[in-house]
C-alpha cells in the first residue's frame, strides 16, 4: 500500500503505537516497504476484509493528519501576512 513519504511518520505513530493500533483493529501483519526498491508504504498482510479494514484505516490517519498539518501551516502563513 503506497503512503506519501511525508505521512509515514504520521502512521507509524510515535513508538510505533498508531500502527500497532490498525494492526490490532485489523488483524493485520504491517510491515515498511523497503523504500529503495518500492515507493514509501506498507505491506498490509491478512485475509481479504483485514487487508481492506487496515488500509481504510491508514487512509484515514493519513488524510486527517496531513490535512491537520496543512491547515495549521496555513494559519500559520496567514497569521504571519496579516499581522
Amino acid at each position: 500500500m503506497a503512503v506519501p513519504a511525508n505521512a509515514m511518520g504520521f502512521v507509524i505513530g510515535k513508538k510505533g503505537n498508531t500502527i500497532k493500533d490498525i494492526q490490532e483493529k485489523s488483524g493485520t501483519r504491517i510491515t515498511k516497504t523497503d523504500s529503495n526498491v518500492t515507493p514509501s508504504g506498507f505491506h498490509v498482510l491478512g485475509n481479504e476484509g483485514q487487508r481492506a479494514q487496515a488500509r481504510e484505516l491508514i487512509n484515514q490517519k493519513v488524510v486527517r493528519d496531513c490535512l491537520k498539518e496543512t491547515l495549521m501551516k496555513y494559519i500559520v502563513v496567514n497569521e504571519q501576512r496579516y499581522s
